[in-house]
C-alpha cells in the first residue's frame, strides 16, 4: 500500500509502515521517538482504554532501529523512549546487531503516579543512542527531566509527550534548520515542537486517526513558528517552558 504524503511547511508525514518509508528516508540529525512496547493486541492505555497501532510485535523497536542507523547522519544522536521491560533487551540489540552506541539513560519523571497496582509507574525511560560522537548544546541538560504528563481526552493520543519536554531534547541535539524524525509520530508532538522550534521534521504514523490529528496540530504550530519570524526558538524561552 502507498504511503500517504502530507507537506506542510519544513514538515513532512507519511501515514503508513515506518517500516516500509524508512529505507527511503536518509540524512537525518536527531530521532526522537517512542515506539509501540510490544504489550500486544487488544491491550489498551490510559483512563480511555485505547489501543495503540503495531503493539502486537515486540520487536517492532528493534527492527526501527536497525533502519534507523542507515537514516540517521554521522554524529547524530536518537532518544529512544521505552520502559523498565524493554530496556536492558534494546540496549542489547543495538550493540549486538546494529552500530549504534548507547551513551546513557535519561529519566522522564512524570510528577505523579499513573495507573497502575502493586508499583505504580512514576516515571519513563529515555535510551539515548549515538552513531559516531554527537555534539550535545545544552549546558543544563539533566539525566532527570520532570514534566506532567499531558492531560488526556477521549480524542487524544494516550502516550502524547509534554512539548516542554520535546523541545528541550531537540534544542540538546539540533540546530535550527536541521532534520528531526520521529517515525512513530502519534498525535506528532515532536513535530510540532520542532516546527515551533524552526526544525525541518519527517514523521510516520500507522495510525490514520492519529496521524490526521498530528496532521492538525504540526499545521497550527508551523504558523505559530511563522509568527516567530520561522527561527530557532531562544534558548532562554526554552528553559522559561521547561
Amino acid at each position: 500500500m502507498k504511503a500517504r504524503k502530507e507537506v506542510i511547511g519544513s514538515c513532512t508525514l507519511y501515514h503508513g509502515d515506518c517500516l516500509d518509508i524508512l529505507p527511503r528516508i536518509e540524512s537525518v540529525d536527531s530521532v526522537i521517538t517512542d515506539p509501540p512496547y510490544g504489550d500486544g493486541t487488544g491491550v489498551g492505555y490510559g483512563l480511555y482504554d485505547k489501543e495503540i497501532a503495531g503493539n502486537d510485535d515486540p520487536l517492532l523497536n528493534c527492527h526501527a532501529l536497525r533502519l534507523l542507523y542507515h537514516c540517521l547522519r554521522k554524529n547524530g544522536t536518537i532518544y529512544n523512549f521505552t520502559n523498565w521491560k524493554h530496556q536492558d533487551f534494546l540496549r542489547s540489540y543495538a550493540a549486538r546487531y546494529t552500530r549504534l552506541n548507547f551513551k546513557r539513560t535519561v529519566i522522564w519523571d512524570k510528577k505523579g503516579m499513573k495507573l497502575g497496582s502493586d508499583f505504580r509507574p512514576q516515571h519513563e525511560i529515555i535510551l539515548v543512542l549515538e552513531k559516531g560522537k554527537p555534539v550535545y548544546r545544552r549546558k543544563d541538560f539533566a539525566d532527570v527531566q520532570t514534566f506532567a504528563t499531558v492531560q488526556h481526552t477521549a480524542d487524544t493520543h494516550p502516550h502524547e509527550k509534554p512539548l516542554g519536554l520535546m523541545k528541550g531534547l531537540i534544542a540538546h541535539s539540533s540546530q535550527a534548520g536541521e532534520t528531526i524524525l520521529d517515525p512513530f509520530m502519534g498525535s506528532g508532538s515532536t513535530g510540532v515542537a520542532a516546527a515551533m522550534m524552526g526544525r525541518k521534521f519527517i514523521g510516520i504514523e500507522l495510525d490514520e486517526k492519529y496521524f490526521d490529528l498530528a496532521c492538525r496540530r504540526i499545521e497550527a504550530a508551523h504558523k505559530q513558528g511563522d509568527f516567530f519570524g520561522g527561527n530557532e526558538t531562544p534558548l532562554e524561552q526554552v528553559k522559561m517552558e521547561l
